[in-house]
């Protein structure tokens, strides 16, 4: 574990406190500075709050912590929205024995998605199975030069 970079401290002190917070947040930062997070929650309602505390406190320009995430990112690369976030539901641990510069670590556990129910798993197979998702995919792929 690495102490975080001052401009960030008074964000992630401020996430410690946060009722909505993640129960954990894996970050990793790629030697060309890149960095990946996921965020690990109780359930669906704590994600959506967070997304909420995120976007107020955070990735809206004029906020308390905007700076902080600013600082973080590249200057040409825009930051993301509450819209933009992607999350998935994991329930089941992989095993993934693939590596590469977007791994984070050499022996980390995958999720895969599993439904609570019909309905969910009916949306699930919807949404992807869409063009829009895999274009989304794709674009978000281009833009951060993943093959």
């Amino acid at each position: 574990v690495i102490p975080p970079p001052p401009e960030v401290a008074p964000l992630l002190a401020a996430i410690r406190s946060c009722d909505v917070r993640p129960f954990r947040i894996i970050s990793y930062v790629e030697e060309s500075g890149r960095a990946f997070n996921c965020s690990f929650f109780n359930d669906e309602a704590h994600m959506r709050g967070w997304i909420e505390w995120l976007s107020d406190n955070a990735l809206t320009a004029g906020s308390q912590f905007h700076e902080c995430v600013r600082s973080a990112m590249p200057e040409d690369e825009p930051l993301p929205t509450a819209e933009t976030l992607l999350f998935g539901r994991g329930t089941d641990v992989l095993t993934d024995t693939r590596f590469g510069e977007y791994q984070v670590g050499m022996s980390i556990s995958f999720s895969r998605q599993v439904p609570l129910g019909p309905d969910e798993y009916a949306e699930m197979c919807e949404v992807a199975a869409s063009r829009e998702f895999e274009l989304r995919i794709a674009r978000c792929m281009e833009e951060r030069n993943v093959d």
